[in-house]
């Protein structure tokens, strides 16, 4: 992992390098290394570089998380990312290898990597069919709780329907039960509480 932060202390970077797989330091130098400019004549005696402690924080704990997700195998592993505190942007791309470095041990890699692509390939291509085949055969959830389940609509329409009949017959008993429950209470009452006209006269 490579980080700098620019001579006037507004934005920074941070960069992922791979053998083989993105550019080394030669290959794509910074802008005041490959103009070819001698850095000492941008220097003046009593002058210091700008620094900002807010500014390095950040690009330093982008770096600690770029690490972090490289050594740990998770998220996505950034390239190379750019911050201009400036404009609140944040700049992203990849850095392939150059193919005209001047460094030759890279262009020696450079030839190994794209030697090796097919068996690359192939072992990318059989790890994504064999985590398909995992994520088919294992269910989503051990466990259920609830006892949720996925129906089809037919087996749906067929359980209301069959809810529907199954709620009706049972209306229908209660209503018959409260029928003969009103039924039975009159008569008990009629029989509790006779009429005036059952009660024998006096002489």
């Amino acid at each position: 992992m490579e980080s700098g932060v620019s001579e006037d202390a507004v934005s920074g970077h941070i960069q992922l390098l791979i053998p083989r797989e993105t550019a080394c330091f030669p290959g794509a130098p910074p802008l005041v290394v490959a103009s070819g400019v001698d850095e000492r004549t941008l220097r003046r005696e009593g002058v210091c570089a700008a620094s900002l402690p807010t500014r390095m924080g950040v690009v330093a704990g982008l770096l600690v998380q770029n690490t972090l997700k490289y050594l740990l195998k998770f998220g996505h592993v950034s390239p190379y990312l750019g911050y201009n505190s400036l404009k609140n942007y944040f700049q992203t791309m990849e850095m392939r290898p150059n193919p005209q470095c001047s460094n030759s041990a890279c262009l020696e890699r450079q030839k190994e990597y794209a030697q090796e692509k097919p068996v690359r390939d192939a072992l990318a291509k059989a790890k994504i069919e064999a985590e398909a085949s995992v994520n088919d055969e294992s269910p989503l959830h051990i466990d259920n709780e609830w006892n949720i389940s996925v129906v089809d609509d037919e087996d749906n329409t067929k359980t209301s329907a069959s809810k529907r009949s199954c709620g009706s017959l049972v209306l229908m008993k209660l209503t018959r039960w409260h029928l003969d429950f009103s039924s039975l209470a009159h008569l008990s009452l009629a029989h509790r509480c006779p009429s005036r006209r059952s009660y024998p006269r006096a002489p």
